[in-house]
Order: structure tokens, then C-alpha cells, then sequence
């Protein structure tokens, strides 16, 4: 029941992280640090999906390889849209 109250927040986030995201990019920003501004940005609004843009950065940070943690982000969240976006 949590599992998919979380995946539902998740998705009905997805579309103002999506936009975020785009705005950021198009602005100059890398990915990596357009997903860190995000994380930012809507911690508030929509933080479960901030946490795993957040634990991908960390990822990230570390030294893992971004197809892997884009990979992971997607089966983490469990959300088809964030699988499609992952693979993209």
C-alpha cells in the first residue's frame, strides 16, 4: 500500500520535474547538475521523486556510470515513465 501510494506521487510528479528538468538543460546546465537543481527546486512539492534524483547524484558523485544509475533510478521508482525516461 505504501509501495504504491509512493509510485502514484511519483508519477503525478512527473511531468513538473520533466518540465524543471527541461528548463534547466536548455539553460546551459549538464544533466547531472539540471536532476541536483530539481532536487532542489521541488523538495517540497514532490519529495519522493527529489530523493531519487537526489540518490542518483550521489550516484553519480561517486564515480558510477550514468546509464547505471539512470537504470537504477528507473527500477527503484517502480514508475513506467520514469523507466521510459531512463532509457531514453
Amino acid at each position: 500500500l505504501k509501495a504504491s501510494g509512493r509510485k502514484g506521487r511519483i508519477f503525478l510528479s512527473m511531468p513538473d520535474a520533466l518540465d524543471l528538468l527541461v528548463v534547466c538543460v536548455e539553460a546551459g546546465l549538464g544533466l547531472d547538475a539540471a536532476m541536483r537543481r530539481v532536487a532542489e527546486e521541488l523538495s517540497e512539492s514532490a519529495p519522493d521523486i527529489c530523493s531519487e534524483f537526489a540518490t542518483g547524484n550521489m550516484q553519480l558523485q561517486m564515480g558510477r556510470p550514468r546509464r547505471e544509475v539512470l537504470h537504477e533510478l528507473g527500477v527503484r521508482t517502480g514508475v513506467d515513465d520514469v523507466k521510459a525516461l531512463s532509457t531514453i
